[in-house]
């Protein structure tokens, strides 16, 4: 797999007209981004007017979790159909989080002295944040190889360069 960073564009050409695909999509969305384990459906998040806003509700053994993935999209009627523009990058907690660890190595860094790699808890800190950071772009892209699919059958689309 060849390493990208966590931003995915495509386009899909579908024969459904925007009103089926927001139908459908609908069908497939809880309206809040509040995960409730009644909830059945495969995303939470919201659709307004011909632009959405979700994340995948992942079921790992009966706990659901949503995924790191957030997934934009706009839908253009073109009149034998509709094409859906998707972009799907990190979700907003996880760039949180990645900003916590960055503040974190920065406070130990400058409570400790500076940068100086002979202090473990620096050397550890510096190490870590760009092993998480490709964890986290590897783990991105296998989620999109995953979702493209999924979101390809649900809209009847396919991959064009429009």
């Amino acid at each position: 797999m060849k390493f990208k960073l966590p931003f995915e564009y495509y386009t899909l050409l579908s024969p459904l007209s925007p009103t089926e695909i927001k139908e459908r999509l609908k069908g497939q969305t809880s309206g809040s981004f509040v995960i409730d384990a009644r909830n059945t459906k495969a995303y939470s998040g919201h659709i307004v007017n011909n632009a959405f806003l979700i994340s995948r509700i992942n079921n790992i053994r009966g706990y659901k979790k949503k995924s790191m993935m957030a997934i934009k999209g706009r839908i253009t009627d073109i009149g034998a159909g509709s094409t859906i523009s998707i972009t799907m990058t990190l979700s907003p907690f996880t760039y949180i989080v990645i900003g916590f660890i960055l503040l974190m190595l920065i406070m130990v860094t400058t409570r400790n002295g500076g940068l100086s790699f002979d202090k473990p808890v620096t050397l550890f800190g510096v190490v870590m944040l760009p092993v998480v950071f490709i964890v986290l772009c590897i783990t991105f892209q296998n989620d999109v190889q995953k979702e493209k699919p999924i979101l390809s059958k649900l809209f009847e689309g396919t991959e064009t360069d429009l």
